[in-house]
């Protein structure tokens, strides 16, 4: 018989509290700042050298792989806490990720349509999807060792039988983003990264980087999430460099 999970930690993790929230409220922010200064440093986009076809293909395996992998894992977790009766049922905030995705995967798409419409596409899916591993991949990191209930009788055990394949998953899925020939390191993308982990720093201090169903942590965690799909819309918004004008520049500076 199913039971509806308590109201703190709302059957997903525990709040950070006290000096906990404020050392992780300050390494975000500590984080943020970072972004902000590479941010401030980069002159021109960065193309990321693409990989050749068998390590892409490989790549590509890894991350289908992890997803099997994922699955089997969340089947062991759920069969394990039937055994132990730890079955509930956790309240879901509506976050909306699935209607920011779509709405990603077709304005990426778009703007990368000069590359061909396959790498197009390409670069609509795995942005889209690279979208919520940002998010994910340092939200994971923060919360896997508070993650609740921790299922007996080894829960450090069982963490790591969910997280590994998961962290294989968004590590790949971000590696296949970075294979698109349309993308490229913007400072745009910069400083919204910076914004999503300044927002996470407030959500430490204010809330305990709390579970979100109250409004301010749901209102925190949407915004981030917002600016995580920024991120990867502006690895996506940039224009190649006048060569001519650089040249100029470059012949005048000599001449000085």
């Amino acid at each position: 018989m199913h039971t509806y999970s308590p109201a703190e930690p709302y059957g997903a993790w525990f709040a950070f509290h006290g000096s906990e929230a404020i050392t992780l409220a300050v390494i975000l922010a500590v984080v943020a700042v970072l972004f902000v200064g590479l941010g401030l440093r980069l002159k021109r986009p960065i193309a990321l050298k693409r990989p050749g076809w068998a390590i892409g293909t490989m790549v590509f395996l890894l991350w289908l792989l992890s997803m099997l992998m994922l699955f089997i894992a969340l089947l062991v977790y759920g069969l394990q806490l039937r055994q132990i009766h730890l079955e509930f049922v956790q309240l879901k905030p509506q976050i909306g990720t699935i209607f920011y995705a779509w709405a990603a995967l077709f304005l990426i798409t778009w703007l990368a349509r000069k590359h061909g419409w396959r790498a197009a596409w390409f670069s609509g899916f795995f942005g889209a999807a690279g979208a919520v591993m940002l998010f994910e991949l340092p939200f994971d990191l923060i919360i896997m060792g508070r993650v609740f209930p921790p299922v007996a009788p080894e829960p450090g055990l069982f963490r790591a039988l969910f997280f590994c394949p998961l962290f294989m998953w968004e590590v790949s899925t971000l590696a296949l983003l970075a294979m698109s020939p349309a993308m490229r390191i913007t400072r745009g993308a910069l400083f919204a990264l910076a914004g999503m982990f300044a927002l996470w720093g407030v959500w430490a201090a204010a809330f305990g980087f709390a579970y979100p169903v109250e409004p301010g942590p749901w209102t925190v965690n949407v915004i981030s999430k917002l600016l995580a799909f920024a991120v990867a819309i502006w690895l996506f918004v940039w224009k190649e460099p006048d060569e001519s004008r650089t040249r100029v520049t470059s012949s005048a500076a000599r001449q000085a």
